[in-house]
């Protein structure tokens, strides 16, 4: 396991450990409207047993194809994830955000690696370009000692000129600590999301 890894895990772990007191009233999904949060979504049908999601959503005053070319950016070897950088380097992720669309950032691939670590990627499990993006942890690299199954599914919906993205992250945990933690780590998803999500919206109604 790497220095950077090891590192990540503890302050995951103290995250976690911290926020034990307050994640019973912290409504872990953010953003949803009435009925959004079982409405499927592209990547639902990949693990079957999980046990464990998180949904959050957000509304862009702008139509699908502006946003598109922002999400498909998400990445630590390309425009970042649009959140806290200093936290996500803290643990040694090595992002450098990039506050504008690079037309070489704009494809992906079902299979392609995603990193979210130097050490650490997701792989794409399916995608709709324009449409959807779904990442998986089946076909990426973690660590051996990683003891659940991932799934981080974007999805875009028109509602008339705006556009509505849906992104939904399932757990799969192999053990009860493993569903301990990624339950109470869903504390620091919901904040590192919701950053994303409103950094995206900021840069797309700036530019269009």
């Amino acid at each position: 396991m790497s220095r950077s890894w090891k590192t990540g895990a503890t302050l995951l772990g103290a995250a976690a450990a911290g926020t034990i007191v307050f994640d019973r009233a912290i409504e872990l999904d953010i953003g949803m409207l009435p009925g959004e949060r079982h409405k499927p979504l592209p990547g639902d049908d990949i693990l079957p047993g999980a046990t464990v999601s998180f949904d959050r959503a957000i509304t862009i005053q702008a139509p699908l194809e502006k946003v598109w070319p922002w999400l498909i950016q998400l990445g630590q070897d390309r425009a970042g994830f649009y959140s806290f950088t200093s936290l996500e380097n803290l643990v040694g992720c090595n992002v450098t955000d990039s506050h504008n669309i690079m037309p070489a950032w704009q494809e992906r691939r079902i299979g392609d690696e995603v990193p979210l670590h130097p050490d650490i990627a997701l792989s794409v499990a399916d995608i709709d370009p324009g449409s959807s993006l779904v990442l998986s942890s089946d076909g990426g690299r973690a660590p051996r000692t990683m003891d659940f199954a991932f799934t981080w599914s974007f999805a875009l919906f028109p509602e008339g000129e705006a556009t509505r993205i849906h992104v939904r992250e399932r757990y799969e945990p192999h053990t009860d600590a493993a569903a301990t933690m990624v339950t109470r780590a869903g504390v620091m998803s919901r904040i590192m999301t919701w950053r994303m999500l409103t950094t995206i919206r900021k840069l797309v109604e700036a530019r269009d």
